[in-house]
């Protein structure tokens, strides 16, 4: 069981994640925002129970005054890949406000079979 409630404690009320996500195929860019820390929860939760063996690996970590950036690979299998491990590659930049995280951009890019 994930414990989403630890982001009440990470995250600032008002969390706004800007994703952004390339499809290579169409070669377009997909762009959404999920406003506010309940929305944000909601849509991790919501990720994670459509990735149940979800891995999430830290290749890089960044920091500077309110900025934090990080690139990550995330692996999973989903039922309808014939157990397929999937891989995606991502790269996510934080801004802290009050010591806590305020806001998301998220470059990410379709699942792909290695």
């Amino acid at each position: 069981m994930k414990n989403f409630d630890l982001f009440d404690e990470l995250c600032d009320e008002d969390y706004v994640w800007h994703i952004y996500v390339w499809h290579a195929r169409a070669s377009t860019i997909a762009h959404t925002e999920v406003c506010g820390l309940q929305n944000f929860k909601k849509a991790v939760s919501e990720f994670h129970m459509n990735n149940p063996d979800l891995e999430v690996v830290i290749e890089d970590m960044i920091a500077e005054q309110d900025r934090v950036a990080a690139r990550y690979t995330l692996t999973s299998t989903k039922p309808y890949s014939d157990n397929k491990r999937q891989l995606r590659s991502a790269i996510s930049i934080y801004r802290i406000e009050n010591g806590k995280l305020a806001e998301e951009w998220l470059l990410d890019e379709e699942f792909r079979w290695p």
